[in-house]
């Protein structure tokens, strides 16, 4: 395979993922970016910077992928797939006045053939960018209040889980879906699929940041973002029936706290502005409706129904650097469970 990125303002080390693609997120906080030394196209003859300055950031990143299969599979083949994201972050505090206010919105473009679809036929695809049907639209769309010095905060509006959720920032390197939401929560069996990419839907996300080393996050979202096979884009209605997904996740970055594993001080020396990678997380999902369950069935031979549920343990560190550069190693695990009888998928390891 063959990927190129296009006008990136960040590196993937310190953005949160998107199906294992990085996510830009506004932030009052957040430094602007150097756009002569990490963007393609540079500061625009110094119009970036000032609307950055004004509370304007503006991004887009382009991905090409292609991929063969030359063996089994549905049949021989492949083709190029590729993907645009068109990001713009608004710093409410700076355009509006906005204290602790931010607004965030992601349009994306995918295009080409279906290599999985078509080619290989896989349970959790081949390469992070395809979707079952290509489009244009918008993918997030988002409102943040941020309190108490920004240890809280609110997110409301079109707002897919896997942005920040069960996310590992070290796994982003690599093409496969799994990566970025792991197989046992992304797979539904004979259901739709929750609010992920390449659909996403209403909800809301409540964090907690009560000290440096600790967050807490709650998300609740539409149980069933739309039928991931079919839709043309996110679903804005609330129907009777489709319920609700409730996630929550809590945090440590152990590296914050002065924890370093042993033998590798230098990879959490961060005197000199380098930032290592450092997490331990554990979450829990659960769906409000019942779904019909993959095997079992009552004495009427209809199947039984229950509610779809899961948990997740997960942990990344960065493990050696290289001194004086930014050159790293990091080391990631993540493992899910899922309650085996709405899935195909009763549970998934991942490491790299």
């Amino acid at each position: 395979s063959a990927a190129a990125a296009g006008d990136s303002a960040a590196s993937p080390d310190d953005q949160p993922l998107i199906e294992g693609r990085p996510a830009r997120e506004a932030s009052a906080a957040r430094a602007a970016p150097d756009w002569q030394g990490q963007t393609l196209t540079g500061d625009w003859n110094g119009a970036r910077q000032r609307l950055s300055d004004a509370g304007l950031e503006i991004e887009f990143l382009y991905t090409a992928d292609y991929l063969r299969n030359n063996s089994g599979g549905l049949k021989n083949g492949g083709g190029y797939m590729g993907h645009v994201d068109l990001i713009l972050q608004v710093n409410g505090e700076k355009l509006l006045g906005w204290q602790g206010g931010s607004a965030f919105l992601q349009l994306i473009d995918n295009s080409g053939a279906r290599v999985n679809l078509d080619y290989v036929g896989s349970l959790m695809g081949v390469d992070n960018i395809e979707a079952p049907v290509n489009r244009s639209g918008i993918f997030q769309a988002w409102l943040q209040q941020s309190v108490l010095d920004d240890r809280a905060s609110l997110r409301v509006g079109l707002y897919p889980i896997d942005s920040e959720f069960y996310v590992t920032d070290s796994s982003g390197v690599f093409l496969h879906p799994s990566f970025g939401m792991s197989a046992e929560a992304g797979d539904f069996g004979t259901l739709a699929g929750p609010s992920i990419y390449p659909t996403s839907t209403w909800g809301a996300r409540l964090r907690l940041d009560p000290a440096p080393a600790w967050y807490a996050m709650l998300a609740v979202t539409r149980g069933v973002s739309a039928d991931h096979a079919a839709t043309a884009g996110p679903n804005i209605s609330w129907q009777q029936g489709v319920g609700s997904m409730v996630i929550g996740e809590v945090g440590l970055h152990p590296a914050v706290l002065g924890l370093k594993p042993g033998g590798t001080a230098p990879a959490t020396d961060a005197g000199d502005g380098f930032e290592p990678i450092s997490k331990l997380a554990l979450g829990v999902w659960r769906f409000t409706p019942q779904f019909p369950e993959l095997v079992a069935v009552d004495a009427a031979g209809d199947a039984k129904s229950t509610t779809h549920r899961g948990a997740y343990i997960l942990g990344e560190q960065t493990v050696y650097r290289v001194p004086d550069s930014n050159r790293h190693l990091t080391a990631f695990v993540r493992y899910g469970v899922t309650d085996g009888k709405t899935n195909n998928i009763d549970y998934s390891v991942s490491a790299g």
